[in-house]
């Protein structure tokens, strides 16, 4: 049998072990938790670094499509008891413009890029009544731009051009956005055009161009509180002699 004394000096060993053994758990547990929250604040840090890069690439500079400033006309008209300023274009399958451009008017001036103006007439507008106008000049000697079907895939880069506010030809390219419903924007149109890119007015009746210089789209109008440009595509206008432009307003975009 052992002395008091050797007991307790045992039984002192055995607490003083276990002891040490919960510490050494409680370090571990700690230094789990440590390493685990860095690794938290490196992955959170890494995810916010790849969502700057998105943004910032996103917001890249857009080089616009060589455009061949003779076919940009600047347009002007007495349309729907008003003056009128927009854009126009020549293209391989006809002179157009924006129908709220040249309104009611049957007749419009156009000027061509550091040129004279010349006299025109509206020959049609569609006849489901989308925001455009094809016009005709007689022996206008201009090679105008090629036209294209296919609408660039959201993210592609579109370049559009026009006469802003009466100034100089002005070109500039933004982002694809795809393609809307008109009747989201009020306009009597099946799809619009939507570019990441800031217009003005007087760019109305200017084209929309893909990255080879192919025109898709007429320009008709901004999207107010956005840099959103709206346009209508060729490939959904069918023209017609004999129909009347609405003059009413609207209170959703800027033309």
């Amino acid at each position: 049998m052992l002395p008091p004394s050797a007991e307790t000096s045992s039984g002192n060993k055995v607490v003083m072990f276990f002891m040490i053994v919960v510490m050494m758990l409680c370090l571990a547990l700690i230094l789990v938790v440590l390493v685990d929250g860095r690794t938290t604040q490196d992955s959170v840090r890494a995810a916010t670094e790849v969502s700057a890069l998105s943004v910032e690439r996103t917001g890249l500079e857009r080089v616009p499509a060589d455009i061949d400033p003779a076919t940009v006309l600047s347009v002007s008209a007495i349309a729907c008891d008003t003056s009128q300023q927009g854009s126009a274009f020549v293209s391989d399958s006809g002179l157009y413009t924006a129908g709220h451009v040249v309104g009611d008017a049957e007749v419009a001036f156009l000027t061509p890029h550091r040129s004279e103006s010349v006299f025109s007439t509206v020959e049609g507008r569609p006849g489901s009544g989308e925001d455009a106008a094809r016009l005709f000049v007689e022996d206008l000697d201009i090679e105008g731009l090629v036209t294209t079907d296919v609408i660039p895939e959201r993210g592609e880069t579109a370049t559009i051009a026009g006469y802003p506010l009466g100034g100089p030809l002005s070109i500039v390219a933004g982002e694809m956005l795809g393609l809307g419903d008109g009747l989201i924007f009020g306009m009597k149109a099946k799809h619009v055009i939507m570019v990441d890119v800031h217009t003005e007015e007087g760019f109305s009746g200017g084209p929309v161009v893909n990255a080879q210089g192919e025109v898709f789209g007429v320009v008709v109008a901004m999207e107010v509180g956005t840099d959103t440009a709206l346009a209508i595509p060729l490939a959904d206008l069918e023209f017609s002699e004999f129909v009347k432009h609405d003059c009413g307003p609207t209170s959703t975009l800027s033309r």
